[in-house]
């Protein structure tokens, strides 16, 4: 991997991550409404999604790495579920000890708070994927 392909990586990563890091703040900001819990403000918020998305995609990376290999070979449906599932698991416990510290919020909130954050940011990916993808598919004749 050459400096210009590492740079270009960067920049789509950079450009498809920031909007996914504020779609999640916003998804915590109304999933605290909901809650009953203290609304952030949005750069609180984004500090606070930042504090939890960072170990829980290092820690999925690390499992990736581990069950499946670096570059895919041991791929098994099983293994990449249990992947998954121990991620998901760490990130409720990251994020319920996140919320409780940073939003001040009691431990049944701060899980009805990942609960409802998760759902909102999925539903909303799903919306802004197809939103994409459709217009996407029909511009290439795929529709």
């Amino acid at each position: 991997m050459d400096w210009l392909e590492l740079l270009w990586n960067a920049c789509v990563g950079c450009s498809l991550g920031l909007p996914i890091w504020a779609l999640a703040a916003i998804a915590l900001r109304v999933a605290c409404h909901w809650s009953g819990v203290e609304i952030p403000a949005l750069g609180r918020a984004m500090l606070v999604v930042g504090a939890t998305i960072v170990p829980t995609i290092a820690l999925g990376v690390l499992l990736q790495v581990l069950f499946i290999g670096p570059d895919g070979q041991n791929f098994h449906p099983v293994l990449q579920f249990l992947v998954f599932a121990i991620t998901l698991f760490v990130n409720a416990a990251i994020c319920v000890g996140a919320y409780t510290l940073l939003l001040r919020a009691r431990v049944g909130q701060a899980l009805t708070l990942w609960l409802a954050s998760s759902l909102l940011f999925v539903v909303a990916a799903g919306c802004v994927g197809c939103a994409i993808a459709v217009p996407y598919r029909m511009i290439e004749g795929g529709i």
